[in-house]
């Protein structure tokens, strides 16, 4: 028989880039579709954020080259924070 963990033994958060580290990391990109039951418009301003835990609020300047494509759908990204 074999041992099962709970959530919390079994996964962990892994921040990106490593916060113990003063090495300046290469921004991954990111493409994301949309999907057809997500309604936009012409008019949509499309932003991309990603959460700081320390300050509770969406941050925006950590994402950089963004492209929306609204025929394709498409979102696409650099960001130098995953986690």
């Amino acid at each position: 028989m074999r041992n099962i963990f709970s959530v919390n033994d079994r996964l962990r958060n892994i921040p990106y880039p490593d916060p113990s580290t003063q090495i300046q990391s290469d921004p991954i990109a990111i493409t994301y579709n949309i999907p057809d039951y997500v309604y936009t418009t012409e008019n949509d301003d499309v932003k991309v954020g990603v959460w700081d835990e320390k300050e509770e609020t969406w941050q925006t300047e950590l994402i950089d080259d963004l492209q929306y494509d609204r025929t394709a759908r498409k979102l696409e990204f650099t960001t130098r924070k995953l986690a």
